[in-house]
Formats: structure tokens, C-alpha cells, sequence
């Protein structure tokens, strides 16, 4: 992919966003590209190297303040006479539709607490085994002293079950970490895309004028 087709399919990803962010993103990366091709890349391959157009599209709109998005479509429905009526409707449209976003942020609330909640239970667990697999050490130690060779070979095995369980157990607290942010990073993503649209082609006229 060339540098030119590059840009030109990333600002048709992020074409709802507000101008000044379109043009300085794509610049931002345009930039990117031309430093690694100064480095000695070809331009293909530098921009391979920046990742996929949806990749960086989906990194510009996570950067993005929700904020910022929504005081962008306010404007939108702002400009002009018709869009002053527009914006009447929607207006009218968000009182009545409050209570579903109430609704709908208590959810996403209730959903991040528990998947965090369940996130801190693993590594809570994990600690606890690794306290009682340590602990088994000296408990071995001291059975084996004492002439109670079974007992200490009874929780040797234990303490050396509880330490690959532990093992396991990091392992997937990590996945657990890695896929809660990605879902977290979704959601935001989605409720974003709400205040994003596409922007639409101009609608030419008979004659070949612009409506």
C-alpha cells in the first residue's frame, strides 16, 4: 500500500471526526512514513509497519475525548438554518431517550466492576497459593526432622502442586488482564462510534452542481 492510498483510506475511517483532527492525525503518520523511508524503508514497507488502516483508526478514536466528540456533533447540528431544526429534533430526542443512557452507563458501570472484580479474585487467589505452597517448605523441613517421613512427603507434594497451580493460575490472570482492557477499549470504541458518523458525499444536481 502506498503512502497516498494510505491516507486517503484512514481519513475515510475517522471521516466523522472534526476536521483539524482528521488532517493532523493523517499528517502525524504521513510524518511517521516519511521519517522511516529517510531511515531506508521502502514506502511500502514503512507503511506496512505503521499497522492496518482499522488499527490506527481504532487508536485515533480511543485518543479521542468523548467530550470532545459529542461538542463536535453539537456544532454540526448547529450550523446552518436547517441544522439549528436538526438540532431542535435532537435535542428532544436526547431528553427522551435519558433514561436509556442512564440505563445503559449503569450497565457498562456494573460490567466494568465485574469483570475487575473477578480480574483482583484471580490474583488474590494467586497470592493465596503461593503463600501456602512457600509455607510448605519449612513445614517439609521440620516433618522430615521429626522423623515423619510420610506427613512431610504428603506436604511436599502438596506445596509442589500448589506452586504449578499458582504457575497456571499467572498465566491466565494475565489473559484475564489483557482481554478485560481490550473489551473495556471495545466498549469505549462503540459508545464513541455513536457520535461519529460518516460524512456523506455531496449529492449532486442535474448539471452537475452540488445540492
Amino acid at each position: 500500500m502506498t503512502r497516498e492510498e494510505f491516507s486517503e483510506k484512514l481519513r475515510k475511517k475517522i471521516s466523522g471526526l472534526p476536521e483539524d483532527e482528521i488532517e493532523g492525525r493523517v499528517s502525524f503518520y504521513n510524518e511517521i512514513i516519511d521519517d522511516r523511508i529517510e531511515e531506508g524503508m521502502s514506502e511500502e514497507d514503512a507503511v506496512e509497519s505503521i499497522g492496518s488502516v482499522d488499527s490506527v483508526a481504532d487508536q485515533i478514536m480511543a485518543e479521542i475525548p468523548l467530550s470532545k466528540l459529542i461538542e463536535h456533533k453539537v456544532n454540526q447540528s448547529n450550523a446552518g438554518s436547517e441544522g439549528k431544526k436538526r438540532n431542535t429534533g435532537k435535542v428532544i430526542t436526547l431528553i427522551a431517550l435519558f433514561p436509556v443512557w442512564i440505563i445503559l452507563f449503569a450497565l457498562i458501570l456494573a460490567l466494568y466492576i465485574v469483570l475487575w472484580a473477578l480480574v483482583l479474585s484471580l490474583y488474590i487467589v494467586v497470592i493465596a497459593f503461593a503463600l501456602v505452597s512457600l509455607s510448605g517448605i519449612p513445614g517439609t523441613v521440620y516433618m522430615f526432622v521429626q522423623g515423619r517421613n510420610p506427613e512431610a512427603l504428603l506436604v511436599l507434594g502438596v506445596a509442589i502442586f500448589l506452586a504449578g497451580l499458582v504457575i497456571a493460575l499467572v498465566f491466565a490472570s494475565v489473559a484475564a488482564t489483557r482481554g478485560t482492557v481490550r473489551l473495556m477499549k471495545r466498549i469505549a470504541l462503540g459508545v464513541k462510534s455513536i457520535f461519529v458518523g460518516k460524512k456523506k458525499a455531496p449529492v449532486l444536481k442535474e448539471g452537475g452542481a452540488q445540492a
